[in-house]
């Protein structure tokens, strides 16, 4: 008894009906209504584009800060630090 509602309730007139009440009036659709010009939307390829341009140059930045650190840990005040770090570390371990 169930099989034949469900069957009544499947046909293809009623499966299709949603998709050709859209042929006839087509609309936007409520997702893409609703992001608009936010990222996510594929038609709005351009600001994707712009956003993976500027990742590219954070890590330019990033790459340029890291050789600038470098370049400053072997200045031979740093090393200095470095190496009275070391030993003092040692002498802690050797004191215990």
């Amino acid at each position: 008894m169930r099989f034949d509602r469900a069957r009544a309730a499947l046909t293809w007139e009623r499966a299709a009906q949603p998709l050709c009440e859209f042929c006839r009036a087509p609309r936007q659709a409520p997702d893409k209504a609703a992001l608009g010009e936010r990222l996510g939307n594929p038609f709005y390829v351009d600001t994707i584009r712009k956003l993976r341009a500027d990742n590219v140059g954070l890590q330019d930045d990033r790459t340029r800060w890291q050789s600038l650190a470098q370049a400053y840990e072997q200045r031979r005040v740093v090393r200095l630090i470095n190496f009275v770090q070391r030993w003092a570390s040692l002498f802690k371990r050797t004191s215990k």
